[in-house]
């Protein structure tokens, strides 16, 4: 399997990929049913500045007549309240290193109103689409 090939640009990050060059028809298996990678979870990317996200999952799950779901999610920042003051950034020294940890604010996706949606069962208008939500400012 080969996955299908993106043009992701910079400040895009691939949380986890698994849109892969098949069709639906040759993962079928004998209850009828479609196997992986054809489940809800396929493509998930961010970019952090401009608050975005892309999900692309198969729906229904592991069902024949399903389709590819391609959206476009827009962030909210997700500002916690304190009663003191937070220090941004601890710093610990393991083994002769000093690691950093610093606290980053949350960005939190409305999944139920999506900013574009894009439905199909064709691997490749579902690229070309991915494209296009890429290139949304």
């Amino acid at each position: 399997m080969y996955l299908v090939p993106l043009k992701v640009p910079a400040g895009w990050e691939v949380k986890w990929n698994h849109f892969y060059d098949i069709r639906a028809e040759d993962q079928r298996l004998e209850d009828g049913l479609i196997d992986y990678p054809f489940c809800e979870d396929m493509l998930y990317m961010t970019h952090q500045g401009r608050m975005r996200a892309i999900d692309l999952g198969w729906y229904p799950e592991c069902d024949p007549e399903g389709a590819y779901h391609l959206i476009l999610l827009q962030g909210h920042l997700e500002i916690p309240e304190f009663t003191h003051q937070v220090k941004q950034s601890v710093t610990r020294k393991i083994g002769g290193q000093s690691l950093v940890y610093r606290l980053e604010k949350q960005i939190i996706y409305d999944f139920e109103h999506p900013v574009k949606s894009f439905q199909s069962k064709d691997i490749y208008q579902v690229q070309a689409q991915i494209d296009v939500f890429l290139s949304c400012e």
